[in-house]
């Protein structure tokens, strides 16, 4: 991992945390395609990001997007994807 990519991440979990702590946003709104903030964590393989969002903001694992899938399938699509 680069140091630009991991500052990137970094800057993203912190702009991230700062609104979650001040409830200014809903850690489980859904997008149009129905994913949320866990969704895209997790398909962007943002691992320290996830952990925050389910540990400390409780975000819900079991949402579905409009696709039927949790943030978890698309974790394991990317990983697949990843690997090949």
């Amino acid at each position: 991992m680069s140091f630009s990519y991991r500052t990137h991440h970094d800057f993203f979990s912190s702009v991230a945390r700062f609104l979650l702590e001040k409830n200014t946003v809903d850690v489980n709104n859904r997008d149009n395609r129905g994913w949320t903030r866990l969704h895209w964590a997790a398909y962007h393989g943002h691992e320290a990001m996830v952990k925050m969002l389910v540990d400390e903001f409780n975000a819900d694992e079991t949402i579905k997007d409009n696709d039927g899938e949790t943030a978890l399938d698309r974790a394991i699509k990317l990983n697949k994807q990843s690997s090949q």
